[in-house]
């Protein structure tokens, strides 16, 4: 059976299938790159390429086999111009000493922490992410029919050191806090960033001081603070 061969943007046509005869992935011997589907027509029937073994010009070899047939194939070599999705910027905003948020996504990407299967974003622009610890979180864009898989997005998140013991309180005051800083009393929920260099004339109770959450940065574990 003569069979003709062509390259498209990212994916082998073959034309010249007699009605009834249908190949799938098991009547293929490539090298240079793996089958992320197969679709067919009338026409035609079109391997759809992908995990190209280099980026830019990719050499692809292509063998066709299927018991009790003898297919005729003339080109069985050939090249791709290969290009990747752009790299994302996506980043982590910090929640608290153990969580972030991961931003700057959308529909297109994936994500895993450390070295876990990826998962797909969805409709969300940001995922919160739990006990992230010291843990990197790796984004992409993901393949398309048209393109490779981004490079990926390596963020690692920071944990400031826990507070000086030098945060106290003293005549009248808590000292020894900074604006990098922020403090709650125990049990609200909001937090309240510090200006100056100490707290000045706090009420009774107790204060939980931390230093602040930030842009692919955790808060640091707290320092509570108990005024009598």
């Amino acid at each position: 059976m003569q069979l003709t061969i062509t390259a498209e943007q990212n994916r082998l046509k073959i034309e010249g299938l007699k009605d009834g005869v249908t190949l799938d992935t098991n009547n293929f011997d490539i090298t240079g790159a793996s089958i992320r589907k197969i679709e067919s027509n009338p026409n035609a029937t079109y391997v759809q390429l992908g995990n190209f073994n280099e980026i830019g010009i990719a050499k692809v070899k292509v063998s066709i086999f299927k018991n009790g047939y003898n297919f005729d194939v003339k080109e069985k070599e050939f090249n791709f111009n290969v290009s990747r999705n752009n790299k994302p910027n996506a980043y982590l905003e910090g929640v608290d000493n153990e969580s972030v948020i991961l931003k700057g996504v959308n529909n297109t990407m994936q994500y895993r922490s450390l070295y876990d299967e990826w998962k797909d974003v969805g409709d969300k622009t940001e995922i919160k992410l739990d006990n992230v610890g010291s843990k990197f979180i790796s984004v992409r864009v993901k393949p398309t029919d048209a393109k490779e898989a981004s490079e990926i997005q390596v963020i690692h998140t920071s944990k400031p050191a826990d507070l000086d013991i030098k945060i106290k309180y003293y005549n009248g005051d808590i000292i020894g806090v900074d604006p990098s800083m922020q403090y709650r009393i125990v049990g609200t929920d909001n937090w309240v960033d510090i200006i100056g260099i100490k707290i000045e004339k706090p009420s009774r109770g107790s204060y939980e001081i931390r230093v602040k959450p930030q842009k692919n940065s955790l808060a640091s574990n707290s320092k509570i603070i108990t005024i009598n």
